[in-house]
């Protein structure tokens, strides 16, 4: 098992992503290919219905 931890600039990307096309697609097409050697990914998101929540 491997544990990333989340920073403070998550926020400040939410905002970034307000004003993107496909934006509730930004975090899977950011992990593609990148989660080769995991079969199974839990996101742990704050209780809120943003951005990254979506992602």
């Amino acid at each position: 098992m491997d544990l990333v931890a989340g920073r403070r600039e998550l926020a400040r990307l939410e905002l970034s992503l307000a004003g993107e096309h496909h934006r509730e697609r930004f975090l899977s097409d950011l992990l593609r290919g990148a989660i080769e050697p995991w079969h199974d990914v839990v996101i742990d998101c704050p209780p809120s219905l943003g951005l990254l929540t979506v992602n």
